[in-house]
């Protein structure tokens, strides 16, 4: 008896999440700051600071305007030649009109500063009195310049997460496991594998036996899937959100994930492919192994009735809510679970190798053999679910 699995209540929404690939060197983008208040506080020695300066600069362009016998005081005209090359009365009230503004941005701020270092030393060389004053206020500007370096651009990482949604495409794989075939990757939906069984058996080569049953225990024991064992079902355009860890080999890291839709993505993946080869396994002691191939090429058969008609697979159909179409003769007992909770199914004529023969066949419904299980499962099930079978007529 297979297990129910709640998925397929709502397989239309199976999603996983996902990182979009990142093409960029650097994973986070830049966006300027405002000055933060912490900042503010942090500096308001230096702001006083700033307000002293203003006075003594106002008083500087005062006395250059107000008071023509100023220039009396200065020594000699190479301290008149500092006054024009660090003074401009336009870009300096500009500058201190920047200052006080309380939405001012770091970089704005830093420019200001800056600014008002350069107007300070030329102070120094008009008023020597006052250097200790002077350059204890440019220290303080540089510290303050160091910190806004560090906090003019804030690194925001880039958001590229996507919850990416599987097809409603779904099997019970013949050892049990739920099997979504993808996105359209031919090794997802097993089309290479496939593929790769019909030239073997063309070139009358042997099928080989695939055993994934480790792989699925070592996952199912870790608790997570390697990002080369997504990639290799899904082959998507996006990427595993990992766990990085050191693998045995210090040079290399293995990216992982834990999601558990993932892990049931992949298992099943595995699963199924070691049901499609086992199922042509069989095979290998043909004589008439071309002859075989033709059968399913040449009736172009398509290879969701491969699965479901020769290798027992069982198909949730995307088109009829809860319904399964299988070709197992034991469907009532095998999928009891889906049946009590009112699916149907659907049993369909399978495709079997009969090794006696050494030829592949069409199961006959109405074959004494086969229409007396049938019966048997119609007579013994009494429950909500409903079953239909194709091309059978009841002996009953």
């Amino acid at each position: 008896m297979y297990e129910y699995f709640y998925e397929l209540d709502k397989p239309n929404d199976f999603s996983v999440l996902l990182l979009k690939c990142n093409y960029l060197e650097d994973e986070y983008y830049s966006v300027e700051s405002s000055l933060t208040l912490d900042f503010c506080i942090k500096n308001t020695n230096l702001f006083a600071n700033l307000r002293k300066v203003d006075n003594l600069i106002e008083s500087l362009f005062y006395e250059m305007t107000e008071n023509k016998n100023r220039l009396y005081y200065f020594e000699d005209y190479e301290k008149l030649s500092v006054i024009f090359d660090y003074f401009n009365k336009e870009e300096y009230e500009e500058m201190k009109k920047e200052k006080d503004n309380l939405q001012l941005k770091t970089s704005d701020l830093k420019i200001v500063l800056e600014y008002y270092k350069v107007c300070i030393e030329g102070l120094l060389e008009i008023y020597p009195d006052l250097s200790c004053f002077l350059t204890t206020t440019i220290k303080m500007i540089d510290d303050a310049l160091k910190e806004l370096d560090k906090k003019r651009f804030i690194q925001i990482p880039y958001n590229n997460s996507v919850m990416y949604t599987f097809p409603n495409a779904w099997y019970i794989t013949p050892n049990g496991y739920l099997y979504n075939t993808g996105s359209g990757h031919k090794q997802g939906n097993l089309s290479y594998p496939y593929y790769d069984i019909l030239d073997r058996l063309k070139n009358s080569q042997e099928v080989p036996l695939v055993d994934n049953r480790n792989k699925i225990r070592n996952i199912l024991k870790r608790g997570y899937v390697e990002a080369v064992e997504f990639k290799n079902y899904a082959n998507l355009e996006y990427e595993i959100p990992t766990v990085m860890t050191t693998d045995s080999s210090p040079v290399y890291q293995l990216r992982k994930s834990y999601q558990k839709n993932i892990s049931t993505l992949v298992i099943g993946h595995l699963a199924a492919e070691e049901s499609l080869y086992r199922s042509f396994f069989r095979m290998n002691s043909s004589n008439y192994k071309q002859q075989l191939a033709l059968y399913f090429s040449l009736n172009k058969i398509a290879l969701d009735d491969v699965l479901v008609r020769y290798c027992g697979f069982h198909k949730i159909s995307s088109v009829v809510d809860k319904t399964i179409t299988t070709s197992s003769l034991n469907a009532v007992d095998d999928l009891k679970l889906y049946l009590d909770k009112g699916w149907t199914i659907d049993i369909i004529p399978g495709i079997v190798y009969d090794r006696v023969k050494d030829k592949v066949e069409d199961v006959n419904f109405n074959s004494y053999f086969v229409s007396d299980i049938l019966n048997k499962s119609l007579n013994e099930y009494n429950g909500k679910g409903k079953i239909l079978i194709k091309d059978y007529k009841s002996r009953c």
